[in-house]
């Protein structure tokens, strides 16, 4: 899975994104346990995905600390104002429905605190954009020192998560989410050279060393999901294992590329991915809604009300940018992508 010459749409990267975004909403269901734990891949694939996308697209555009601070304020507006946008809109539904609503919860909703569902997520994919530029810039300088730096870096991070010292204080804030950052950017990067097959390879054989000493370690199966929070090299591996297997799979699958590649399927795919991070976040309102006004029982049902309600309303908020002509002003950034 060669990165070095891909400069065409990637509808297999598009694809990938869109069973990431379908794996995260089904989080937010009452899917059994097997499901719950099939589909925790989600976070690791979109962060991959991530990676990946800026070693095609940007890898050489960070050069010097102003292209580094124009980057982070340009990912800031994508990433963090918008999801603070939809933050004020759950809670003024909140409100509504007649929730209790405290200063406490409010700041931990627009500070992206681990102890809140859904946004968290906002804060991992922020501490990446902080850290990839840094990562791609230093290991064209000196590969092998970057390498092993981030190995350091995450050994110490994982010690640290097994004597629970993230646990103290603001500590789990400032710094919980670097190590696994570091680790993905360097261990993408690394991967990115060989082809996709070779990745899968490498992916599987490492997930099951994994599999096997949580195994022995424990005597009996470990939920990955156990691994989630904080982000731990189990949980890692899955999506790593997932991801790469996935990819491989969809691009020898001859009947699989031609339906991605078919019109009409091409178009919600590519809409999926293009909108992603706006989909994720209309979702958390919908999840809201349909759990007080629908109250769905059977999982299936709430994946599909999740996903294409949230699917219509980023269309229509779309469809009202490109009616108005909104598209070429400065602002509308925070609502697009």
């Amino acid at each position: 899975m060669n990165t070095k010459t891909q400069t065409k749409r990637n509808h297999i990267i598009d694809l990938l994104k869109v069973i990431g975004i379908i794996a995260i909403i089904t989080a937010h269901t009452n899917a059994p346990f097997t499901i719950q734990e099939l589909r925790c891949f989600d976070v690791t694939i979109m962060l991959i995905i991530s990676i990946t996308l800026y070693i095609i697209h940007k890898k050489d555009a960070v050069q010097s600390i102003k292209q580094y601070w124009d980057y982070v304020k340009k990912r800031f507006f994508r990433l963090v104002v918008p999801s603070w946008v939809v933050i004020v809109l759950l809670l003024i539904i909140k409100f509504i429905l007649g929730h209790t609503i405290t200063t406490k919860y409010v700041l931990y909703l627009f500070i992206f605190n681990d102890g809140i569902p859904f946004f968290w997520i906002i804060r991992v994919y922020f501490v990446l954009a902080l850290a990839l530029p840094i990562i791609c810039y230093f290991y064209k300088k000196n590969k092998y020192m970057c390498i092993i730096s981030a190995l350091l870096i995450y050994l110490t991070y994982e010690v640290m998560c097994s004597k629970n010292i993230f646990e103290i204080g603001g500590l789990s804030y400032l710094a919980l989410y670097f190590g696994p950052c570091i680790f993905l950017s360097v261990a993408v990067i690394i991967l990115s050279r060989y082809n996709a097959k070779v990745s899968a390879i490498i992916s599987i054989f490492l997930f099951a060393i994994s599999f096997f000493v949580i195994l022995i370690i424990n005597g009996k199966y470990i939920s990955i999901r156990d691994y989630k929070n904080p982000l731990r090299i189990y949980y890692l591996l899955y999506g790593f294992f997932v991801y790469y297997s996935l990819y491989y799979l969809i691009e020898k699958v001859k009947k699989l590329s031609f339906v991605i590649k078919t019109k009409r399927i091409k178009k919600v795919i590519v809409f999926i991915s293009n909108n992603s991070l706006w989909i994720y976040l209309i979702h958390t309102i919908v999840v809201n809604v349909s759990g007080e006004v629908i109250r769905a029982k059977n999982w299936e049902v709430q994946l599909l009300i999740n996903l294409v309600g949230s699917m219509i309303i980023v269309w229509l908020k779309n469809c009202v940018i490109n009616k108005f002509g909104l598209n070429n002003k400065p602002w509308i950034i925070v609502f697009k992508g």
